[in-house]
């Protein structure tokens, strides 16, 4: 029987976990270096501010300011 064990940089399971780490990591830095691009849409056109999403408000003031424009409509319906 075999007592003597091979070492660590011998052993093609440990440069792989080591390769795949490395990989997702500059995956991750990629991401976050293509996401913090500028306001812009595509060829220099700007993007409109986002208020809504899927029909829900994102601040409270959106809401308020929807719920007036109701209250004025149906006030002038009377």
């Amino acid at each position: 029987m075999n007592t003597v064990s091979m070492p660590w940089y011998k052993s093609p399971i440990v440069w792989l976990g080591i390769a795949l780490t490395v990989l997702i990591l500059a995956a991750c830095i990629h991401m976050i270096i293509v996401s913090t691009g500028t306001d812009t849409g595509p060829k220099g056109q700007k993007t409109k501010d986002i208020t809504h999403i899927l029909g829900m408000p994102l601040t409270h003031e959106s809401t308020s300011a929807t719920t007036e424009e109701e209250d004025s409509n149906t006030h002038s319906e009377e």
